[in-house]
């Protein structure tokens, strides 16, 4: 009984990092839903096409990270916890001088899905986005 709950509880803590596998590289198929004022109903949801490289598959945090970058936003902090990857950051939008921020969380539910919630601030209104991803091929065409 008693090795039975040290496998158990082993199993318990290294579930997280199972679950916490990288996400499988290729193109990726998104479901992308908006849910702000004065966006049209028809706008709503939106399905779009997305590739992730063989590198930000790996690591989604140093992709983020990556993206700050090149989105004009601050260091921001990210926080990681088993398949849960969680962000805050504040960005200049781009051609204004128009501070916004942006949080969100994305759950990898497994190499195949994962899902995105995204909140962004700014200019006195408040954008949510919801995003699922799917795994669609190996390989992107671009």
């Amino acid at each position: 009984m008693k090795s039975a709950l040290v496998v158990v509880s082993s199993l318990l803590l290294l579930s997280p990092l199972a679950q916490s596998a990288e996400m499988a590289a290729g193109k990726w198929n998104l479901t992308v839903e908006l849910n702000a004022p004065g966006i049209p109903e028809e706008m709503r949801t939106q399905v779009q096409e997305g590739c992730i490289s063989v590198e930000e598959a790996k690591d989604p945090e140093a992709a983020l990270r990556k993206s700050w970058k090149k989105d004009n936003c601050s260091n921001g902090e990210a926080k990681r916890s088993g398949n849960t990857l969680s962000w805050s950051a504040d960005c200049v939008m781009p051609d204004t001088d128009a501070e916004t921020q942006i949080s969100g969380k994305m759950v990898i539910h497994n190499t195949r899905h994962y899902t995105s919630d995204l909140t962004m601030k700014g200019n006195d209104h408040t954008m949510k986005t919801h995003i699922e991803g799917k795994w669609a091929a190996s390989e992107c065409q671009e």
